[in-house]
């Protein structure tokens, strides 16, 4: 029901003391792609390689080139025309997924972006997010697999801070439209035009029918209540100002965004309105959710992970961490939950929560999740110790104590 399928020590594969694994690209079922950091030993210079290993026991395929990229290297989850898209040093380079070679020439070189997020949509789109090298303003365009511009719109926050140069952006294709953040701006863009939809500098989440939430103490979104979608359709926004965490939650009665407030409390809240379906007066103190499925709500905090029944907000139970442990982070998704904590790792039972199984000794040195993109190989990548070795985990059949 889980457990390890391969494990890379990365550092032992490179002959390098001190690699920093920085990306993973799922090329396909029998090849994964992996970014990783280096320093030169002599020169104390840093660069990047790219790794193609075996999907099926973590070996590599073939052997590194120079590390003559940019420090760090991140990719998108997705090919684009049978080549891997890469960040480096705010340039987008294309990779060979079968030699990890990577190409000698930049594409889109002539946006004027200095790019901090890039990802490939399921209909071959790419969709670069980053900073104008002209103003600093928050820039997001798409490219065809040529390079050429299909479209490029900047987002309006002129007081919002955005730095170039840390890579600190993402994009997110969510069905009708584009979720980006560059620094602390945030925008929806329709994905054939590039309309920003919209916009606010702080935190915003979106449900699966397009109802839209943001966080910050400057929680601007394109109007009081509503924005209208790329269908043109009116979408309720609800704005929860300084709120602890903010989560958007798919119900089969529509979409709700799950929020712990400034004052600590947890609520389930319909966008119709903005007003809780259901909230508890109690303080949670410091948490912060982990994700959600059809029946619970998954918080966290330093004694261990919670789960909420959806339509009522009583505890279902408590997965504690004890021992002289601490909770690290949690992944949930598809009745899957693994819990890391400062000494192991846990397989979860949903129904329970009671630990299905353990691995001892795992979590000696700041770990991170790195999910298998697209979810198809139903795995999940760990990085870790300090990113320099990388763990596949199986989780292909639900976890049920």
């Amino acid at each position: 029901v889980g457990g390890i399928v391969w494990e890379l020590d990365v550092a032992a594969a490179l002959g390098n003391p001190a690699p920093w694994v920085t990306s993973l690209v799922e090329a396909s079922a029998e090849t994964w792609l992996a970014a990783v950091s280096v320093e030169d030993q002599e020169t104390a210079e840093t660069g990047s390689v790219i790794l193609v290993l075996d999907a099926a026991t973590g070996a590599v395929k073939a052997p590194p080139g120079a590390a003559d990229l940019p420090d760090p290297v991140v990719c998108a989850s997705r090919l684009l025309a049978g080549e891997a898209i890469c960040l480096a040093d705010g340039e987008i380079r294309l990779v060979d997924p079968d030699t990890g070679r990577v190409g000698p020439e930049a594409l889109g070189g002539g946006l004027g972006v200095e790019a901090e997020a890039v990802a490939v949509t399921g209909d071959e789109q790419l969709v670069v997010a980053g900073v104008a090298v002209d103003n600093g303003a928050p820039v997001v365009a798409s490219l065809r697999a040529e390079g050429q511009v299909v479209w490029s719109s900047q987002i309006d926050l002129p007081d919002c801070f955005v730095a170039a140069g840390g890579q600190s952006g993402h994009v997110i294709e969510l069905g009708g439209a584009l979720q980006v953040a560059v620094g602390q701006a945030q925008a929806l863009l329709a994905p054939d035009s590039g309309r920003v939809l919209a916009a606010v500098c702080g935190q915003m989440v979106v449900t699966g029918d397009g109802a839209l939430a943001t966080m910050g103490d400057d929680a601007r979104a394109g109007g009081t209540g509503s924005y209208r979608d790329a269908a043109d359709q009116a979408r309720p926004i609800c704005q929860f100002g300084s709120a602890q965490d903010l989560m958007a939650v798919d119900t089969p009665a529509g979409g709700r965004f799950a929020v712990i407030d400034d004052a600590e409390r947890l609520s389930l809240v319909d966008p119709q309105g903005c007003q809780p379906v259901w909230l508890k007066d109690g303080k949670l103190g410091q948490a912060l959710f982990q994700g959600h499925d059809q029946e619970a709500l998954y918080y966290a905090k330093v004694g261990g992970l919670t789960a909420v029944a959806l339509d009522t907000g009583a505890e279902r139970w408590l997965a504690p961490v004890t021992g002289g442990a601490s909770f690290r982070s949690a992944y949930v998704q598809d009745g899957v939950i693994v819990l890391m904590t400062s000494v192991d790792l846990r397989g979860i039972g949903p129904v329970d929560g009671q630990v299905v199984w353990s691995v001892e000794d795992f979590s000696d040195g700041g770990w991170y999740w790195e999910a298998a993109p697209n979810g198809a190989s139903r795995t999940l990548a760990l990085l870790g110790p300090a990113r320099s070795k990388i763990t596949r985990l199986d989780l292909s059949t639900p976890f049920v104590s």
